[in-house]
């Protein structure tokens, strides 16, 4: 009986090996990595035995270059479902996550990089993502079948739904420069927004969980870039930036990961740069042309959200792709030849410049063995956020958003404003504070104490205020008035750390002068004369100290500051004159 296949794909230079495998008569279970066109990608597969066909023909009226027609009726990796919505709750596939986690552990590379796609309902984003998985296996053979067999992810033209859920690819593409990076690729379907029947918590869930697990995020949008297809993105990102924080864990951070806005049917590109020819062979990367920097710096600039979401992502790109031609007529058969050529070539370059890019992207990719446990903490994660969302409208949501966002900024512009008067020092190192490497390096007495809290309280408020865009007039009141309270609570325990502080950094002046002056005196050559200007040095500061008065901590600190400027200039000008001589 032949065995199942965990997670396979197959290309024409692995005929041979195939047919030898058939002729045997038997099921051998075999694991490779093979290398189809410039792409390497991870094959872990069980082949049956005997009575295996296939068919080879060449591609239809379709001249890309390279292109040959290889029917794939045995394996192909399809997608599976890793994560469904059942009723208020994200839920993971364990038999899909064990068979994910089996491709990633059978492949060599160290480091994963997510690629997933969201947007609206029906707008062709499994389509992409299935032309992209074909490209990434072999991009001579990407085009040779029919489109519409073999899907490694399931789409359909009409208006039901086809995706639910987020779905994943089993199988782990390599680009070239793979190699040196160790990071491979994983592509990642996402149920569209908007869904008849979904909660708005459903769609920020899955948004949530795409942005947390993607190094490249492709945000699909059709026709053009506006503020309002987006809002579900940046309200998504919001909760969930806010339930870290409420949760005691640290956001996702933005180093490494990106967002590309793939803008479809746009209407307005250029004839020119559609038709590529001899260049379709070479390793370039496709820059953004002047129309989508355009898109994307007008979004940015003018847009709450553009402006937001450059928080979320280390950087943000636009790509533009033409209507694809005749795929959504009932009558097509799936030849590649009725796709735009246009839309073709664009993807065809499009596919290279984000395989390439992601498997540079080494900061945000996940690590293999670490893969299972991201995923279950992410959704047990963006599970627990339903509170903010169960029930309200989006200018409830927005306006919740808001608030927690200013509270939290507010709490932080408090803390700053405290550190730098000097009040926030604990956990640093004498030296630093003495050195000035710290902002803040006198200790404060009660009553600056007070007044460095009034005052940063008083910058806590203007920052509440400046951040709650959102929010009515009466619930920022009842904000307020919690925060101040909230802070009034930090001066008791500022103090007494403030008290603490300040005895313990007396008790250990005394120690560290004698120290000083001890070790000049055992290092050569320079020891005798450094101890001879640094104790007479010290006499004299404290006498000026003493005669200026003043908080004894505050002059402490600067006679130590003193006395290590002398000693530095001391030993600059005695070595000076030795290189000379």
């Amino acid at each position: 009986m032949a065995a199942l296949p965990v997670c396979t794909t197959t290309s024409r230079r692995d005929w041979a090996a195939l047919r030898e495998t058939s002729a045997l008569g038997e099921s051998r279970p075999s694991r490779a990595c093979h290398m189809v066109g410039s792409r390497r990608f991870v094959n872990f597969f069980a082949t049956a035995g005997a009575g295996a066909c296939w068919a080879i023909h060449r591609s239809s009226k379709h001249k890309t270059r390279g292109t040959r027609a290889v029917s794939r009726a045995s394996h192909v990796p399809q997608a599976v479902r890793l994560v469904s919505v059942k009723g208020k709750q994200l839920v993971i596939d364990d038999a899909s996550l064990f068979s994910l986690v089996t491709a990633l552990k059978a492949s060599p590379c160290s480091h994963i990089a997510v690629i997933s796609i969201a947007g609206a309902l029906r707008q062709g984003k499994s389509f992409f993502l299935d032309l992209f998985a074909r490209y990434l296996e072999s991009s001579d053979g990407w085009l040779a079948e029919s489109l519409l067999d073999h899907q490694r992810f399931h789409w359909s033209s009409g208006m039901e739904r086809v995706t639910d859920g987020v779905w994943v690819c089993p199988q782990v593409f390599q680009v070239p420069s793979s190699e040196k990076t160790r990071v491979g690729i994983l592509l990642m379907d996402t149920q569209g927004t908007y869904e008849p029947g979904a909660t708005r918590w459903q769609n920020d869930s899955l948004l949530g969980l795409a942005g947390l697990l993607s190094s490249t995020l492709l945000f699909n949008i059709s026709k053009q870039l506006q503020e309002d297809t987006v809002e579900d993105l940046q309200a998504a990102m919001d909760m969930l930036h806010m339930t870290c924080r409420h949760k005691g864990r640290p956001p996702p951070p933005s180093d490494s990961r990106n967002l590309t806005f793939l803008v479809r049917d746009w209407a307005h590109a250029d004839h020119d740069e559609l038709h590529f020819e001899d260049d379709l062979a070479t390793n370039q990367r496709l820059p953004m042309n002047d129309q989508e920097q355009s898109v994307l710096a007008s979004f940015v600039h003018s847009t709450t959200a553009g402006q937001g979401l450059g928080q979320f992502f280390e950087s943000l790109h636009c790509r533009t792709l033409p209507h694809p031609g005749h795929i959504d007529r009932p009558c097509w058969t799936g030849v590649s030849s009725d796709v735009s050529s246009g839309f073709i070539n664009k993807c065809r370059k499009l596919f290279d410049t984000l395989a390439h890019a992601a498997s540079a992207q080494t900061g945000a990719a996940i690590r293999v063995q670490d893969f299972e446990q991201t995923l279950k903490e992410s959704v047990i994660l963006l599970n627990s956020t339903q509170d903010l969302t169960e029930g309200k409208s989006r200018s409830a949501v927005l306006s919740d958003l808001s608030m927690l966002n200013a509270v939290d900024r507010a709490r932080s512009s408090y803390r700053a404003n405290m550190y730098r008067a000097g009040a926030l020092m604990k956990g640093k190192a004498i030296p630093q504070i003495l050195l000035g490497e710290v902002a803040g390096t006198r200790a404060l007495v009660a009553e600056g104490l007070a007044a460095a809290h009034r005052d940063s309280v008083a910058v806590a408020q203007d920052e509440l205020r400046r951040l709650a865009l959102f929010s009515d007039d009466c619930a920022l009141a009842q904000s307020a008035s919690e925060l101040e309270e909230e802070l009034e609570k930090e001066l008791p325990r500022l103090q007494e750390e403030n008290r603490q502080w300040n005895q313990q950094r007396l008790n250990g002046l005394a120690e560290m002068t004698l120290a000083a002056v001890t070790v000049s005196g055992l290092v050569p050559p320079a020891a005798p004369g450094i101890a001879a200007v640094m104790v007479p040095a010290y006499g004299l500061q404290l006498w000026r100290f003493k005669i200026a008065g003043g908080d004894f901590m505050a002059n402490s600190i600067e006679l130590h500051k003193a006395m290590l400027r002398t000693e530095r200039k001391w030993a600059k000008d005695k070595i000076s004159p030795e290189k000379h001589s």
